[in-house]
């Protein structure tokens, strides 16, 4: 077995806040991937169980991983290395930033974990600021310093909770403006933005 993974994976470790590093398993074995073998599994299942058995590890409770999506999912052609990229939802929605990555080798072992999950999920009170699109648009440019946008509107709604809203560009943008319902993570908890 080739150790330069492992050095890589270690180096990016030590460089990379909140990453870990999983080190492979032994050869021919998984990491708790459960009946199936892992060179059988699915290495989106394989990332999203690893999370899942290893959120102490990774400094989370159970609960800020039991719902969790696979966002992107590719291949390397050259090393055969599968990049899960996975995120948080609390109560149905995203939590934007509540993202990791796993890196799931060949035979289905670990081979790297970088983590920003948001660790402790709960709900900021409940006098935290629900916006809508429109409103949203109007609080990113205030925070930007940016003049008050005008003539921005929803041209398509969402079909479903914390899918995607069109927004007109206004006299802010020449180009419509996607918007998606999610959490917002806070010093005080999560926030519906």
């Amino acid at each position: 077995m080739s150790l330069r993974p492992l050095i890589l994976a270690a180096s990016a470790a030590l460089l990379i806040p909140g990453a870990v590093l999983a080190a492979p398993a032994a050869s021919g074995g998984s990491i708790d991937a459960g009946p199936e073998s892992a060179v059988d599994a699915n290495p989106q299942d394989l990332a999203t169980n690893y999370v899942q058995q290893h959120a102490k590890e990774l400094g989370l409770k159970s609960e800020d991983v039991n719902d969790v999506f696979v966002r992107t999912s590719y291949s390397s052609k050259h090393t055969g290395v599968t990049h899960v990229s996975l995120n948080q939802r609390y109560q149905g929605l995203e939590v934007f930033g509540g993202q990791a990555t796993v890196n799931v080798n060949p035979d289905g072992s670990i081979l790297y974990v970088g983590n920003s999950f948001v660790p402790d999920l709960r709900q900021a009170g409940p006098d935290a600021a629900d916006l809508h699109a429109v409103e949203a648009v109007a609080a990113a440019a205030d925070e930007l310093n940016l003049s008050r946008p005008g003539d921005v509107r929803v041209t398509k709604a969402a079909k479903s909770a914390g899918g995607e809203t069109m927004l007109s560009g206004g006299d802010i943008s020449n180009s419509p403006i996607p918007a998606r319902q999610g959490w917002q993570p806070t010093k005080d908890g999560l926030r519906l933005g």
